[in-house]
């Protein structure tokens, strides 16, 4: 299966506590009901909030049980129309704290991370394209991979 993007079911707010994650995040505004998914590997893309004036987005990836937040920054500006008709994004995501005994999987989280991204496209579910094309760039300690 590969990644789908759906508004969220109601069951699966108990299952995966999306109350508590939005309890967490009350702060800001967006408590979004949609995500982009794949059932099967046990993944899901969530944007959370986008702070005024902060310069960047949050938002939590959920990887086969845990639970990673990040920040998303566009520092190449807003999209692009490329050559072959597509809009191209670039955007660069700071994973705010790493789990240590994830580190051997570190490449295939990136990974399915810019899958659940390519899927997402200009919105999840409310996307008016399916040709929209995100670019992502991960910050690390030791800079950009």
């Amino acid at each position: 299966m590969a990644f789908v993007n759906e508004y969220i079911p109601a069951e699966d707010y108990d299952n995966y506590g999306l109350n508590n994650i939005d309890r967490i995040n009350k702060g800001y505004a967006r408590k979004s009901r949609s995500w982009t998914i794949d059932r099967e590997r046990d993944v899901y893309l969530r944007h959370i909030a986008t702070p005024a004036k902060a310069g960047y987005s949050i938002w939590c990836f959920y990887w086969k049980g845990t639970l990673l937040y990040f920040h998303q920054t566009s520092p190449y500006g807003s999209s692009t129309l490329g050559e072959d008709g597509r809009r191209y994004a670039r955007s660069a995501i700071e994973i705010l704290e790493f789990p240590s005994i994830l580190e051997t999987n570190r490449q295939e989280i990136y990974n399915d991370m810019r899958d659940a991204f390519l899927t997402y496209g200009g919105g999840g579910v409310n996307s008016q394209s399916n040709n929209y094309i995100n670019q992502i760039e991960f910050k690390d300690e030791g800079g950009e991979s």
